[in-house]
């Protein structure tokens, strides 16, 4: 598999990536632009809807409804793992929701699952090991909707994404890492523009949830980009 020095990932990262990351995003939104919006204000009303449920049940504990904002936020995850692969490559075609999950959402199901299972196995030793498990996993949604081998059967997942990610771990943990980074920020951003801005709590979290929106499909297109260049390099041949 290629290695990619440091400079050379990160100026990539900054010139030609973020070039092909937002005509990607142009050319998703204007295929499915009214998905993504109606996606962000269902999440938005079934979230609202818990912290409304939570001032009537305060016996609730806390935890269950971080649990199921963490269901909500794993939902959005799914949906873009579904159709930023099918809409962002050059010539796509309009690709909806519903027939992209029949299509795809029973194998995407299925090999998340073997994802999480070799995660938390490696995570059961060491902290390090398991992080390095999912970065290098990182790329199993893409090869499920996009992969021609991989829909014939004729490509393991998993072993693909491994081998993508093999050359690029390190500046692909650091990526990741700043981008976790910008998340938590976003997430304490809401949580101070809330309580200072009390009388217009509601209007602030729903911006922040279309910041959030616009936050994941940057971070998931630039995935993908980054995912298809790995795997025409793996094509080329090896000098």
């Amino acid at each position: 598999m290629n290695q990619l020095k440091w400079t050379t990932f990160f100026r990539r990262l900054f010139s030609v990536w973020h070039a092909l990351t937002m005509t990607g995003l142009k050319r998703l939104m204007r295929l499915s632009g009214g998905t993504l919006l109606g996606l962000t204000l269902g999440i938005f009303a079934l979230s609202e809807s818990l912290r409304f449920a939570q001032t009537l049940i305060p016996d609730i504990p806390n935890l269950w409804f971080q649990l199921m904002a963490a269901v909500f936020d794993l939902l959005i995850s799914f949906f873009l793992f579904v159709l930023v692969p099918a809409n962002v490559p050059e010539g796509a075609t309009p690709a909806s929701l519903g027939p992209l999950l029949k299509k795809h959402g029973t194998d995407l199901f299925f090999e998340s699952l073997r994802v999480i299972a070799q995660i938390v196995f490696f995570s059961l030793a060491l902290l390090i090991p398991g992080l390095i498990k999912y970065l290098r996993l990182s790329f199993v949604p893409f090869i499920v909707v996009h992969d021609a081998a991989y829909q014939m059967g004729e490509r393991d997942a998993l072993a693909y994404s491994e081998s993508l990610v093999k050359g690029i771990t390190w500046p692909w943990a650091l990526l990741n890492l700043a981008m976790v980074g910008v998340q938590l920020a976003i997430t304490q951003l809401e949580a101070y523009g809330g309580e200072t801005f009390s009388t217009t709590a509601v209007g602030w979290r729903l911006m922040m949830s279309l910041l959030n929106l616009g936050f994941y499909l940057y971070t998931t297109v630039l995935a993908f980009v980054i995912y298809q260049e790995r795997s025409r390099s793996q094509l080329e041949p090896q000098s």
